[in-house]
């Protein structure tokens, strides 16, 4: 992909053929976030342009306000991160809530074994780390199964309304031009 060195500035250029290709949803300053989550998603071709600043006249003030900005960048890399890619959201944290159950119950059977020590409620909320561990692994993998067969029909519709769209209909006054062009 390209290399991002700012996508929090610039300007942005599409063909007509590559923004519908976004699905975009954010608004206001999660946009430029979204925009070059779904190019790198998709696939597109991009070029990074470098750009020079300029000092800000005097007297001028800043429009940014870097805590809520950043906040909100935040907000939509999550939300983009939950919706795109929940195998790696939903599976990273299953690994490590489950990772935090083993290590748990390996202290727990450690002190068992060597000093005959009893845990029990550190037993329990091992177990209960594990098995929602491994819940929330099933649901990641089933929730990019259900993600990438939804990518998939959104990508067959895009292409159907692109076929439907470039065939004229019987009230359609590009019609004649078609008939024209096949003589």
């Amino acid at each position: 992909g390209a290399d991002y060195a700012d996508i929090l500035s610039g300007y942005r250029a599409f063909t007509v053929s590559s923004f519908r290709r976004l699905r975009l949803r954010a608004d206001g300053f999660g946009i430029e976030t979204e925009m070059a989550v779904e190019c790198a998603r998709r696939d597109l071709s991009v070029t990074v342009v470098p750009i020079t600043y300029l000092p800000r006249p005097d007297g001028s003030s800043t429009n940014l306000h870097p805590l809520k900005d950043g906040w909100i960048i935040l907000a939509a890399l999550y939300r983009k991160a939950k919706t795109a890619n929940p195998l790696f959201y939903f599976g990273s944290v299953g690994l490590a809530i489950g990772l935090v159950g083993v290590v748990l119950e390996l202290y727990v059977a450690y002190d068992w074994f060597a000093r005959r020590i009893s845990h029990e409620v550190i037993a329990l909320a091992g177990g209960v780390s594990i098995v929602l561990g491994i819940q929330l692994l099933v649901f990641a993998a089933l929730s990019d199964l259900v993600v990438t067969l939804h990518g998939e029909l959104l990508d067959r519709v895009d292409e159907l309304e692109d076929r439907v769209g470039d065939t004229p209909r019987e009230d359609d006054d590009r019609r004649g031009d078609v008939e024209r062009s096949e003589r």
